[in-house]
């Protein structure tokens, strides 16, 4: 069974396609599926999807050329067989243990919180050559911080997410 199903939603931004897609399949924990999501009808993107595709078969597309973002990631979602949900943007690059560290977060035991339901991390923006320019500023470490802060905003690095399946 597929643990973790990968959503990765692609509208026109693809300059950094290939490192995204490929910040995802070098993953240190190997059992997931990376749905892609083409919102383009863009002939160029999708023939760079298929080359893809075909050298990994935990890869599936999906043509869907009318939503939102928000219809476009439920459609993901109904899509996927995973016991979590991971979210990727196609100009972000995940650290190859992203996945390694969030399943073992959502695995390991606590006394303080029974059921775990969403983990995010951090982010650093990069340049295009992939160096350090910066942090995302408005991350919230702890429980109780967060949950202070989802009153008002979200407090999270969209693209770093991974939602436990059950409760969605």
């Amino acid at each position: 069974m597929i643990k973790i199903s990968c959503i990765l939603p692609i509208n026109k931004d693809f300059k950094y396609l290939n490192q995204s897609i490929g910040s995802i399949l070098n993953q240190t924990y190997q059992n997931f599926e990376l749905i892609i999501l083409l919102n383009t009808d863009n002939h160029r993107i999708y023939q760079k999807i298929l080359k893809f595709k075909n050298k990994d078969n935990r890869i599936r597309v999906f043509k869907k050329f009318k939503g939102n973002l928000s219809e476009l990631l439920n459609y993901g979602i109904s899509k996927a067989r995973g016991e979590y949900i991971a979210r990727q943007d196609s100009d972000d690059i995940s650290d190859k243990k992203r996945f390694e560290l969030q399943l073992k977060w959502f695995q390991e035991k606590s006394k303080h919180h029974k059921v775990k339901i969403l983990c995010g991390t951090n982010g650093h923006l990069i340049n295009s050559t992939g160096v350090k320019i910066g942090n995302i500023k408005f991350l919230k470490f702890s429980h109780s911080e967060i949950k202070k802060g989802l009153t008002f905003s979200n407090c999270f690095v969209h693209s770093s997410v991974m939602i436990n399946y059950k409760f969605l």
